[in-house]
């Protein structure tokens, strides 16, 4: 059993406590290993509370989006998945990957501040954390088809914490990175997933009060290429360059094909071609 593992038991009782219950992470279910915590939270969202927090030691089919991979050795990451029981509207379920990546991106960025060198972090929409143009984080939100009125909505969170580079299969065509790569030092994954899940709790208050705008106000300012930047988006319908313009008030990226009018991204891959 992983030190990981380890860690989060001797931390059970937290999950228990008064100041908790409500709250996202209130429960919190602990896995040795599983094919990904996205799964295992939507497969039994009838029988777990909202707010739970799944978190596993190793993913054997960890998932990013488009069903793209996302590397899980044990005791390596953080691999954590809240299943959310409120309704969202399809629209509105970006906000839970803003909200989900923001609060990444604050916990990284604090505990970088403590090494001097947060400067190359940013948020790239719609869902990843990168240092120095790679990866270092991802969210991918899901939900389940409801089942006699039973909603499920899995924002899955996970963060390249202890890796080495070897860990990244050498066919990726940009590396990822983590935090042991950037600082030298290796992090307890699941004592930067209680920091992640203590912002969680702030903005998705501030969601379910109605001020979203809060949230995308701040998110945009951890990401450069949100706003002014030059764009190349890669979509389902195709290819083309435009000038981003900052995210609507449910979260999509707001872009302009040059002297075009505004156009809404609801989901596509963004390269960068230049921030101003």
């Amino acid at each position: 059993m992983s030190e990981m593992f380890e860690h989060i038991k001797r931390n059970k009782d937290n999950s228990g406590s008064e100041d908790l219950k409500g709250q996202i992470g209130g429960k919190v279910i602990y896995l040795e290993e599983i094919n990904s915590t996205n799964l295992y939270a939507l497969e039994n969202s009838g029988t777990i509370e909202h707010g739970t927090v799944i978190v596993a030691d190793a993913q054997t089919s960890g998932r990013g989006r488009k069903g793209r991979s996302w590397i899980s050795p044990r005791g390596k990451g953080l691999y954590m998945t809240v299943l959310l029981k409120d309704k969202f509207s399809m629209r509105e379920m970006m906000l839970l990957n803003i909200a989900a990546s923001l609060s990444v991106y604050n916990v990284l960025k604090n505990m970088l501040d403590d090494k001097g060198n947060s400067s190359k972090l940013e948020l790239k929409w719609p869902n990843d954390v990168l240092f120095n143009a790679r990866k270092i984080s991802g969210v991918l939100s899901e939900r389940k088809n409801e089942v006699k009125g039973i909603p499920g909505i899995a924002v899955g969170i996970g963060v390249n914490v202890n890796h080495e580079p070897e860990d990244f299969p050498p066919e990726f065509e940009s590396k990822p990175i983590s935090f042991l790569q950037i600082t030298g030092e290796k992090q307890k994954p699941i004592d930067i997933g209680i920091k992640i899940i203590g912002q969680f709790n702030k903005y998705y208050k501030l969601l379910k009060e109605g001020n979203s705008q809060e949230i995308i106000k701040e998110w945009v300012k951890g990401s450069p290429s949100s706003k002014g930047s030059r764009l190349r988006i890669l979509s389902d319908h195709g290819e083309f360059k435009a000038i981003s313009e900052g995210l609507d008030e449910f979260g999509f990226l707001k872009v302009r094909r040059y002297k075009d009018k505004l156009q809404r991204i609801l989901s596509a891959d963004i390269v960068t071609i230049r921030t101003e």
